[in-house]
């Protein structure tokens, strides 16, 4: 004899999750295993469990049904590989740059100083940084360069940080243009002969004011290999004058024009360049914090011999190549 119990009657969708020591179940005709297999599992035990009507064990999986070819496929493959882990794994010849509209750095620090590809990067250019003079650690980062400003943080700014011992200087004193409402930050690094310009370019500011603020650093752009990466505000899939200015100096956008760098699909994020003596790859990264999605670039020496090659190659694009597990 089983003791007198006061019970209550639910559907057998709402009883997911629950785990109960003694259940009833309503078994119909027709009923499919998925559906059986959640009523049954709510006891904790067999001597708990009763059955009102016939029990028919259900069909075989339908060997189409594609749930249950997931689940098997999952099984039987014991190593997953998440889509970025392969920009956790740089190669010791190649130097990995992220870009990355940060919008406050402030805010976001847990995130950006937590983040593994963040970590494994050689090189962190970030916008709208929102800093004014206060001072942040990322570790295993030394920051590089920054604009600093007084006042209240706005919406403005772009820092660097660089991997503690890699070599890097500063090559220009950080840079801000202004008029009205139109503004564009600007910080620099050199690695040996790779001149790096970080930008933030603010909605406000019109492409005209932007090849003024370009005249400016004229001086800079005699380094044989450069890029210029950040937040340019023209969504590059469907206007191109700040693509036709950059074209005027002899630069390229590197990277792709439709792969969208926000939330919202648009791709105001990009790396413009010259280079003569590097290969390059990019791609579009994912923020847990940040409007925009990073842009993670690989350069490597296009003079040496190598099995990592980064333009042509798929060492880089094939998260298979080199993965260690940890």
């Amino acid at each position: 004899m089983y003791p007198l119990v006061i019970s209550e009657g639910m559907t057998i969708h709402k009883s997911q999750g629950q785990s109960m020591e003694y259940v009833t179940a309503r078994i119909e005709k027709g009923m499919d295993r998925t559906l059986m297999y959640v009523v049954l599992s709510r006891a904790t035990k067999l001597s708990g469990l009763f059955i009102l009507g016939e029990f028919n064990p259900p069909k075989k999986p339908d060997p189409h049904h594609k749930p249950t070819n997931e689940m098997k496929r999952l099984r039987e493959n014991e190593l997953l590989i998440p889509k970025f882990t392969h920009l956790r794994l740089v190669p010791s010849d190649v130097i990995q740059i992220v870009s990355h509209n940060v919008q406050s750095l402030r805010k976001h620090l847990s995130t950006v100083s937590g983040d593994r590809v963040f970590q494994s990067s050689h090189i962190l250019l970030l916008q709208e940084s929102w800093m004014t003079f206060e001072k942040v650690n990322i570790p295993n980062k030394t920051e590089t360069q920054r604009n600093n400003f007084t006042g209240r943080p706005t919406a403005r700014g772009t820092i660097i940080f660089a991997n503690e011992n890699f070599e890097i200087e500063n090559t220009f004193e950080p840079m801000s243009n202004e008029y009205l409402e139109q503004r564009i930050d600007i910080t620099s690094c050199l690695i040996k002969d790779l001149l790096l310009v970080n930008v933030y370019k603010n909605p406000k500011a019109k492409t005209s004011f932007m090849a003024e603020t370009l005249s400016k650093i004229l001086h800079w752009f005699t380094f044989p290999n450069i890029l210029i990466c950040g937040d340019f505000n023209e969504n590059f899939q469907k206007e191109k004058s700040v693509i036709e200015c950059f074209k005027t100096y002899d630069f390229e956008l590197l990277s792709s024009p439709l792969e969208s760098t926000t939330n919202s699909g648009s791709t105001i994020d990009g790396v413009f360049g010259r280079l003569q003596d590097y290969n390059i790859e990019t791609e579009v990264y994912d923020s847990y914090s940040s409007y925009h999605r990073p842009i993670v670039i690989r350069l490597q020496r296009s003079n040496e011999n190598s099995s990592h090659q980064l333009s042509q190659s798929t060492a880089l694009s094939n998260p298979l190549m080199n993965l260690q597990l940890e």
